[in-house]
């Protein structure tokens, strides 16, 4: 009997996977007892993680003679470019994990495929050859239309890129949830945007009019009030759409996800862009705004509302608010993302932090344990001297109470103890971006 021999190029995918699979499979299987997985549960999504996230996250790192790695590819998922993170959402009604990526290509970032488009079709495809579950690649096709870009302008929009600039299109997250979780989508529409000398905010606006659904009542909400907004301040980038989002299911019934980032921080403005004005009222979003301010008393420190958070000049540092919106669905729902890795000190420091916090929005079982499951989640890392395993936390209020969702850096290229050019510890957001990579 001869035994079957992969060809080179599958036993160079092979090694790949093996090696992102040991970088994040502890975490996420701690992360998924510690949320209550069943073990039957936790062998499912693990198989369906390998299959359809950790198969493409493009090829393992080169390591210098020094033991440095260094990415394939810096993808803006994470401040030191790890493809893949981890999250970690608790409701009063129970809790799940998600896990996104970037999926990567062999040629990601070259002149082939400079903005790393290529891999995430991979994904897309393989999701819908298996016609399991919700998936629809309608979305899909329609949002790549209007908002990739040919690799033949790669040199005229590199050109016009700020040096701290991301060259990321596409990302993909996973809820971890049912018999087949379905695709969360992310456009990042910055290679298009300057290759139109246009804002992102304004191709954003002119792909949903082009949608065949009605998103219009919830959107014009926020397409007003930005414009307010910015014209009170006179400051174009004070307020800016981002990003696009997108459950990739029926267009009828998916969620999409309007990204907006702001760097002021103080607690005044948080509040403001999260109610929009104040045209988003009632119940939840009053718990809402409550939620918010509990967390910078508990978890920042600050109670002042004009008093800003410390000063980051990061690409990543302000405020994130996503508005979320479905067909026919009057109002936006809003939900913000403050990035604690810039400040909420050392990792020790935003666990214990949030451990308070957790058991002043009616979370004591979580607040009784935070600290050790997530430490037992990332063993290797001392929390105590470190930075950046947190990332994000997510603040969002609904009918079934608060909900609150941890992000975790899966720092693939940082130990966590890196520091600026002033010796302020700073861990992941050290890292320089890249742009054209030949």
């Amino acid at each position: 009997m001869v035994a079957a021999t992969l060809s080179p190029a599958s036993a160079q995918n092979q090694e790949d996977s093996e090696f992102w699979w040991d970088e994040i499979s502890h975490s996420l299987l701690s992360l998924m007892q510690s949320s209550g997985y069943s073990i039957e549960a936790r062998d499912q999504y693990s198989e369906f993680v390998k299959q359809f996230v950790v198969s493409s996250l493009g090829p393992r790192p080169i390591s210098t003679k020094l033991g440095t790695r260094l990415p394939h590819f810096d993808s803006f998922c994470s401040d030191d470019f790890s493809p893949a993170e981890l999250s970690w959402n608790v409701g009063l009604k129970g809790s799940k994990i998600r896990v996104g990526s970037e999926p990567i290509g062999s040629f990601a970032g070259t002149s082939k495929d400079p903005f790393n488009q290529d891999e995430p079709e991979v994904v897309m495809s393989r999701l819908l050859r298996q016609g399991r579950g919700p998936v629809d690649g309608e979305l899909w096709e329609f949002f790549k239309k209007h908002l990739h870009v040919d690799a033949k302008y790669a040199n005229d929009i590199v050109a016009k890129m700020a040096p701290n600039e991301h060259m990321t299109t596409n990302t993909i997250s996973f809820d971890l949830e049912g018999e087949q979780p379905a695709p969360k989508v992310y456009f990042y529409p910055i290679p298009i945007s300057l290759l139109q000398n246009n804002y992102a905010g304004e191709l954003i606006t002119d792909v949903i009019a082009q949608l065949p659904l009605n998103l219009a009542p919830s959107f014009n909400y926020i397409r007003d009030f930005v414009y307010q907004y910015k014209k009170q301040r006179n400051n174009e980038a004070i307020l800016r759409l981002e990003l696009i989002a997108f459950d990739a299911i029926r267009p009828a019934d998916a969620r999409f996800k309007i990204y907006l980032r702001t760097k002021e921080t103080c607690l005044a403005r948080v509040e403001e862009i999260y109610t929009l004005g104040g045209t988003l009222q009632g119940a939840e979003i009053d718990a809402g705004v409550d939620l918010i301010r509990s967390f910078y008393m508990h978890v920042l420190g600050l109670t002042a509302p004009e008093e800003d958070l410390a000063h980051s000049s990061h690409r990543t540092a302000g405020i994130i608010f996503n508005m979320e919106l479905m067909h026919d669905r009057l109002v936006p729902v809003p939900k913000v993302y403050i990035p604690v890795r810039h400040y909420g000190g050392t990792d020790l420091r935003i666990a214990q932090s949030l451990s308070h916090f957790f058991r002043a929005c009616g979370f004591p079982d979580l607040a009784d344990t935070y600290v050790d499951e997530v430490q037992k989640a990332f063993p290797k890392q001392d929390f105590s001297t470190t930075i950046g395993r947190h990332s994000y936390v997510g603040l969002s209020y609904n009918k079934d109470g608060p909900y609150v969702t941890m992000y975790y850096n899966t720092m693939t290229f940082s130990v966590g103890d890196e520091r600026d050019g002033n010796g302020k510890l700073v861990g992941p957001a050290a890292m320089k971006q890249r742009h054209l990579l030949d």
